[in-house]
C-alpha cells in the first residue's frame, strides 16, 4: 500500500509540473517572431514604428519619441551588419553587443537570442536580448533614471 501511495504522489507531482509548463511563456515562439520581424524590417516590409509599438516597453516618464530614438539605434545595428538574420538559439548566454547588468525591477527575465547575421560579404554571429515583461517579449525598455531617459539594455559603444 505504501509503494502505491508513493507512486501516486510521484505521478501527481509530474502531472502538476507538466501543467505548470503550460503557463510559462513560449520563448522559442517569441524569438522566431522577433527574428521574422527583424527580417521584415531589413527587407523594408515594416518600419521602425512597428518595433516601437510591438517590442519597446515604455515605462515611467519615457515617451514614444524617446522609444523611437533608442529603437533607431537598435535597428541600425542590424542594418549595418546584415541583410538577413537567422535564429540559431535562445537562452541565457551569448550577448556581446549589449550590457545586461542589473535589469530594472519590472523586467521579469532576460533571454539572449543568438543569431547569424548574413550580408553579401559575410556571415557573422551576433546576439540580441529579449526581455520578458508581464509575459510579453520586448527588445528594449525605455524609462526615466533621475532626469535622464535611458534604455535597458544599453547598446555597447
Amino acid at each position: 500500500m505504501g509503494k502505491v501511495l508513493y507512486l501516486l504522489v510521484i505521478i501527481v507531482v509530474l502531472a502538476l509540473g507538466g501543467c505548470l509548463s503550460l503557463f510559462e511563456p513560449n520563448v522559442g515562439k517569441f524569438s522566431e517572431e522577433i527574428v521574422k520581424d527583424i527580417n521584415d524590417y531589413l527587407q523594408g516590409k515594416v518600419g521602425m514604428q512597428y518595433f516601437v509599438s510591438h517590442y519597446v516597453h515604455i515605462h515611467e516618464s519615457a515617451t514614444t519619441t524617446d522609444a523611437s530614438s533608442y529603437t533607431t539605434d537598435l535597428l541600425e545595428l542590424f542594418s549595418k551588419n546584415a541583410s538577413e538574420v537567422s535564429l540559431v538559439s535562445y537562452g541565457d548566454t551569448g550577448l556581446k553587443f549589449f550590457s545586461l547588468e542589473r535589469p530594472p525591477s519590472w523586467v521579469d527575465k532576460v533571454y539572449t537570442m543568438n543569431l547569424l547575421m548574413k550580408s553579401a560579404q559575410q556571415v557573422q554571429p551576433g546576439s540580441c536580448p529579449m526581455l520578458l515583461i508581464e509575459g510579453k517579449p520586448y527588445l528594449l525598455t525605455v524609462y526615466a533614471s533621475g532626469t535622464t531617459i535611458v534604455s535597458y539594455p544599453m547598446l555597447r559603444e
